[in-house]
């Protein structure tokens, strides 16, 4: 951790050191000052006692002797700041370094201080793992974000006794004297008596207590052999302590209900003595808790759950022997304790969302800003994670370098070549290589050039980087940039996978990294290359025709919108049906196909009869619908939700990037055991264990379905936020909701156990015409529909009935796409990908191709005549033919079975030949 601490210094930041007891903060601040001196001229230490000067002064002058730092003289220029004495704080010039040890004490005489001491170079802030931060506004300009209050680096493992009158406090205080022995800290009350009553046990014991602190609450007392003697009060850090033990729940102020309140932070200060810094590993302390208020230990526990991450547990002699002889094992590793070395850890995602996810999984999260990137702060066992979002792609191919972003080479082949994405603050437009916006002119944008900076910065110290972007090929592509351009930095670079944002998912993947996946970064590449030589060279040509810079065409954009041109023309072709219903409610409806002269029919019907045979009964088994798939999810939210793709696609994001759902870009209907646990859970808890039928579904591979990650449906998901149970790094809107049921349904469902209906099959015959239905009429069992409910009808006895009503109306030949009817549609012809549906759908839209009414596509004048110049002039490069070849050999440079430089060639070769 010092050397974390040092490069973050080196580097010119200011730092808040949160790291546990006597793990070096001390030290560290007394060797870099003595450097600053050096370096900067001066440097100052503020400090809580005369003991903590002499120290320094000490460890100072065997610097000078030994490391040979300093002279006397620069020595001299290190400016010891004794808040406990009378020290004149102005300084003559401003200090290169302000060290300020054990802030907590300090936080009252901070403002003043640093109203004396103007302007330091860096700040370094030191406090215990369970010291809360200071407020940023003693700090002016040099402000420092604000840490949440309580950190994990904490390793105590917390127990409790409860105790009934002083008989039973000290039964229990010897119970645990005689387990634990010496070396230990008991916090009494101050309560005369009490204390009194705590020293006859320890001394009946050998045992004496004598004093280490002492403040309006509690006497912290240090448990000894007799005849030992307490080091003095300057070398308390020498000072170890196995335990803790207090008598009493620590309290705080009164509630509202004049009930007493645990002082969580009292309590975790003075706990955190049990667990110290030894030979770069933190020690294993306890904690034990004597509880004689019920309540008071009740709200203890939901505080330290709630709040900390921590588990009180109750005394069991047995456990606590044990993990007292595992924490004191030198070297031994044991995953109780996650012990080893601390290492700080670069994590890269894509959004901002999902790094607060990340982040909010452990303990201590907050986040800090470096220019416009914020840097999610976390601990998480042994490591300090470091959260960065990258805002997406951080570079494409350039606009102003070769063919289309690549330079042809004969020696070298197809190089791409890329530049930083920047994107304007004012329109929003997205760009490259430009010096201003295209679109509006403007000079105020984000270059993804000092995001990356930035991340450089955090490379530099961290010990290592793991890049956790999307498992897609855009993913990938983006992994690989951030690969080559962290490289250099620090080498120590993986690659973390995960299919849904929750912590298993996520730890997971950290101790199970892989290399980056070079052929989903050519297939990324052979893609992004294809969409811009064959979508900007077409584009240019329907420029050049229409005099329009806002149309454009692309291999999967032009067959898509043949399709809702097709489909417009042969909606305007319209048939005659005849619609009748007979007396029973059966009806039935007959098109111009099925009978010629339909109107004839359709007047013969009015008053005629219609027999109806029973064709007997049978049972039918009802498999539930498997897991939703990309394309399944948009086509069931447009039909059902009446949501558009690209707003279906923004909010599944959402949904993934807050760890509520899987990863929605996907075309596996696969579930993995845990996904399976999360269903059994549920159908268990809400149905019984007979509604339980797991299913993996679809081949084993890396993607999974669309899935909820807990098992929780929607009423117990808005509870659980609401009692504060869960928390997500946003505030969960309607649409997000209403998607969450809908996949939380279909993925439960698909678990559960087929259900089996009664079908009736009947014959109807009117006039010489005869259809044949079948009619869902009971549910024998009802496995999946006990939770997803299907439409039952009436049994229909055999026999005559009477028209009772005849319609004619003049119907389309063919319907109008909706968006789930289309991208169905793509899924089935194999245009396009998970990633690219709701993308395609909307461009066609934003171009003015085509339009919405009433959730159904139709085709614009200027749609109709991009598409048919397209048809004419250039059918065979956006022919459905071509595009699923061209997805073909993509797919084949994914499996690495194709060279990329060999697709691009070809490619090549035929965009030259485009007339």
């Amino acid at each position: 951790m010092q050397m974390t601490w040092a490069k973050r210094h080196l580097l010119g930041e200011s730092l808040h050191i949160v790291a546990p007891y006597r793990s070096g903060k001390t030290t560290f601040g007394f060797v870099m000052s003595a450097f600053a001196s050096i370096r900067q001229g001066k440097s100052a230490l503020i400090l809580t006692n005369e003991a903590e000067s002499a120290r320094l002064r000490r460890i100072l002058s065997n610097v000078v002797r030994e490391r040979r730092l300093t002279s006397e003289e620069q020595l001299n220029r290190v400016r010891l700041i004794n808040i406990s004495g009378s020290n004149e704080l102005d300084m003559e010039e401003s200090p290169g370094l302000v060290f300020v040890d054990e802030a907590f004490l300090l936080k009252s005489k901070l403002r003043g201080i640093f109203k004396k001491i103007v302007g330091p170079q860096t700040l370094v802030i030191a406090a215990d793992s369970y010291v809360p931060v200071g407020t940023p506004s003693m700090l002016g300009k040099k402000r420092l974000n604000r840490i949440k209050v309580y950190s994990p680096l904490r390793r105590i493992k917390d127990f409790y006794v409860t105790v009934t009158g002083e008989e039973g406090l000290n039964s229990a205080l010897a119970e645990v004297i005689d387990a634990l022995g010496s070396k230990g800290i008991i916090a009494v009350p101050n309560n005369a008596h009490i204390q009194e009553l705590s020293a006859v046990v320890f001394s009946s014991r050998g045992f004496q207590l004598q004093p280490l602190m002492r403040d309006d609450k509690f006497a912290i007392l240090y448990i000894t052999e007799e005849g030992d003697v307490l080091p003095p009060l300057s070398d308390h850090q020498q000072i170890h302590a196995k335990y803790v033990v207090f008598i009493g729940v620590p309290l705080a102020q009164l509630d509202e209900k004049a009930t007493k309140m645990p002082d969580i932070r009292r309590y975790l200060e003075i706990s955190s003595l049990a667990s110290s810094f030894s030979d770069e590993c933190c020690q294993i302390g306890l904690s034990i808790v004597l509880a004689d208020d019920g309540v008071a230990l009740k709200r203890l526990e939901e505080s330290l759950r709630g709040d900390c991450d921590i588990i009180i547990s109750p005394w069991n002699k047995d456990v606590v022997l044990d993990l007292l002889k595992k924490a004191h094992q030198k070297d031994e590793k044991t995953s109780d304790f996650n012990s080893g070395d601390f290492k700080q850890v670069l994590v890269l995602v894509e959004s901002p969302t999902k790094a607060r996810t990340i982040s909010s999984f452990f303990s201590g999260a907050y986040s800090r800003r470096t220019g416009s990137v914020y840097k999610n702060i976390a601990f998480g066992g042994n490591l300090l994670l470091e959260v960065i979002a990258t805002g997406g792609h951080v570079t494409d191919l350039s606009l102003t370098e070769g063919f289309h972003g690549v330079m042809i080479s004969k020696g070298d082949g197809y190089i791409p070549v890329y530049s930083f994405i920047r994107r304007c603050k004012r329109c929003g437009s997205q760009f490259n290589s430009l010096a201003r916006c295209p679109s509006c002119g403007s000079l105020d944008f984000v270059d993804k050039g000092d995001v990356v900076n930035v991340i450089r910065q955090s490379a530099l110290v961290s010990d290592c980087i793991f890049i956790a972007t999307d498992p897609d090929s855009e993913g990938e592509k983006i992994a690989w940039d951030l690969y080559v351009m962290l490289k250099p930095f620090n080498p120590n670079i993986s690659r973390a996978e995960f299919h849904e944002i929750t912590r298993y998912a996520f730890e997971e993947a950290i101790k199970s990294p892989r290399d980056i996946s070079l052929n989903l970064v050519d297939a990324q590449i052979s893609r992004r290359v294809e969409d811009r030589w064959v979508g900007f060279e077409l584009s240019r040509r329907l420029w050049k025709r229409f005099y329009k810079k806002t149309l454009s065409a692309g291999r999967a954009q032009s067959p898509i919108l043949n399709w809702i041109v097709n489909r417009t023309k042969e909606n305007k072709e319209k048939l005659t049906y005849a619609f009748i219903t007979l007396e029973n409610g059966v009806q039935l409806r007959v098109s111009e196909k099925e009978i010629e002269d339909i109107k004839s029919f359709a007047k013969s019907a009015k008053g005629a009869r219609a027999v109806i045979e029973e064709l007997g009964e049978r049972e039918v088994e009802v498999i539930p619908p498997p897991p939703y798939t990309t394309d399944s999810m948009l086509r069931d939210a447009s039909f059902q939700l009446r949501m558009p793709s690209w707003l279906t696609m923004r909010t599944a994001q959402r949904l993934f990037e807050l760890g509520l759902i899987s990863y929605h870009r996907t075309d596996s209907t696969r579930v993995s055991p845990y996904g399976l646990a999360i269903a059994r859970t549920y159908i268990e808890k809400k149905f019984g264990p007979d509604y339980y039928r797991g299913r993996l579904g679809g081949e084993a591979g890396a993607h999974e379905a669309i899935r909820a990650t807990r098992p929780l449906d929607t009423e117990e998901l808005l509870e659980a936020l609401k009692s504060g149970k869960l928390n997500v790094q946003a505030r969960l809107s309607r649409d997000e909701i209403r998607l969450y049921d809908l996949i939380f349904k279909r993925f439960v469902a698909s678990q559960m156990t087929s259900a089996w209906t009664r079908v009736q099959r009947i014959r109807v015959s009117l006039m010489g015409f005869e259809t044949v239905q079948e009619r869902r009429i009971g549910i024998t069992e009802d496995g999946f529909m006990r939770l997803v409910s299907g439409r039952l009808e009436k049994r229909i006895a055999a026999g005559e009935y009477a028209v009772v009503q005849v319609r004619t109306r003049k119907m389309p030949k063919a319907w109008l796409f909706t968006e789930g009817d289309l991208i169905s549609q793509m899924r089935n012809r194999g245009i396009g990908r998970p990633s690219t549906y709701s993308k395609l759908v909307e461009t066609i839209l934003k171009r003015r191709y085509a339009f919405e009414v009433n959730g159904r596509l139709i085709s614009t004048e200027l749609g109709e005549a991009v598409n048919e110049y397209l048809q004419k002039n250039y059918a065979q490069y956006v022919s459905e033919e071509t595009t699923r070849e061209l997805e073909r050999k993509m797919k084949l440079i994914e499996d690495g079975d194709l060279k990329l430089q060999t697709f691009l060639s070809e490619l090549h070769e035929e965009i030259r030949n485009l007339p």
